[in-house]
């Protein structure tokens, strides 16, 4: 409940500020916190079990593309373009406003996915990610790191700092 209330507070004076740098205001609310600041640390320095999880074990599709485009004509079609995305994968999204998009799909044939977009504009800053190589790597690392923290640790020897031997 603590953390929540902090997360409330610091996203109030994220979003006032805003408003002010927007509408011209330099002045601010001087926010009151329900909580201390020992509690707000003790609710966030409490160990948090990462669990190994393959998002995408078994996903219909492999490749995450992203990528920007800009449209060649005022008269792009948003509808069908978006329509076509979905049959390519999931995942599918088109956000913007003519010419400047950025699109976002998961399929297995990135290829068929720029060739059509290219047919109504021009795409850059393309981004495609392997994501079943993605999952297996971070799996890879969870485990690794929690191996390692179960690992007894090795003492360390600090020279005293009056010689060049180890002490």
């Amino acid at each position: 409940m603590a953390l929540l209330t902090l997360v409330h507070l610091v996203f109030a004076t994220f979003l006032e500020g805003f408003v002010n740098a927007v509408s011209g205001k330099t002045e601010t609310t001087d926010f009151q916190t329900t909580v201390s600041v020992s509690d707000a640390k003790a609710a966030t320095s409490a160990k948090v079990e990462i669990e190994l999880n393959d998002d995408w074990e078994g996903s219909e599709y492999r490749y995450c593309n992203e990528f920007l485009f800009k449209a060649d004509s005022p008269d792009f079609d948003e509808d069908a373009a978006l329509n076509f995305l979905a049959t390519m994968g999931d995942c599918e999204l088109l956000v913007g406003a003519n010419p400047d998009y950025k699109i976002h799909v998961h399929s297995n044939t990135p290829n068929k996915v720029l060739e059509y977009m290219l047919q109504y504009g021009q795409i850059f800053e393309v981004f495609i990610h392997n994501m079943d190589l993605e999952a297996k790597e971070r799996t890879e690392k969870i485990a690794e790191d929690k191996k390692a923290a179960t690992a007894p640790r090795k003492r360390t020897r600090l020279c005293c700092g009056n010689c060049r031997l180890w002490c």
